[in-house]
């Protein structure tokens, strides 16, 4: 079915267990739409930082370690609050600890990209269960599942006039509600891109765009 919606919930909206039952509440009351929902990383709270300066800590900082356990510390704890399965985020946890090994140093901007997209990675895989468990038919959309192709200016890319074509037609032919992590797509060869700060936003009007279409 046609998305008659696109939704985009920033980091605020997931900050915590009441910001995410309130953008659940939001979502419940437009189902019939099928809207896709873009979602941003989580975002901070008192005396919390946000995911992502948590992921550019795990490159630069001299205490790599300790951003990472507060990373995961910090989504372990939301996923035992929205009573998710504890280990719903192993998988990108690990990948997680693979990319950063794999970054030089300093990192480039290219190594930044590859890292810092898990913030909206964590979320959307977050977002699907909890659709999911709450009897929707929802999987993650991807970039490279939904076309979202990008130049490869890394860290401010932009999507290609041609990905909006591809990405219209793949959420128009998913059989369920599309969680999108925003902020992230991919180059031409594969590799993956970051639309700036603030790219949740993009992402959104893209989909918007591409779906007017």
């Amino acid at each position: 079915m046609r998305p008659r919606l696109v939704t985009k919930f920033g980091g605020t909206s997931l900050a915590d267990k009441a910001a995410w039952l309130q953008t659940l509440s939001v979502l419940e009351s437009r189902k019939d739409k099928n809207p896709v929902v873009v979602v941003s990383a989580v975002g901070s709270i008192p005396g919390r930082r946000k995911v992502t300066d948590l992921l550019l800590d795990m490159m630069d900082s001299e205490e790599p370690e300790e951003a990472r356990s507060a990373l995961e510390s910090l989504h372990r704890d939301l996923l035992s609050d929205l009573e998710l399965p504890s280990d719903l985020l192993d998988d990108l946890f690990q990948q997680l600890r693979e990319d950063i090994a794999k970054c030089q140093k300093p990192p480039t901007a290219e190594d930044r990209d590859r890292v810092v997209r898990y913030g909206e990675s964590f979320s959307a895989t977050m977002m699907s269960q909890m659709l999911t468990q709450r009897g929707w038919t929802s999987k993650v959309g991807w970039p490279a599942d939904l076309g979202m192709t990008s130049t490869d200016k890394f860290g401010d890319a932009d999507l290609l006039e041609d990905s909006l074509e591809q990405m219209a037609k793949a959420v128009i032919a998913a059989n369920s509600v599309l969680v999108v992590p925003g902020f992230i797509a991919q180059s031409e060869d594969g590799r993956p891109t970051t639309l700036g700060r603030g790219g949740s936003d993009y992402t959104a009007a893209a989909f918007g765009a591409a779906l007017k279409r």
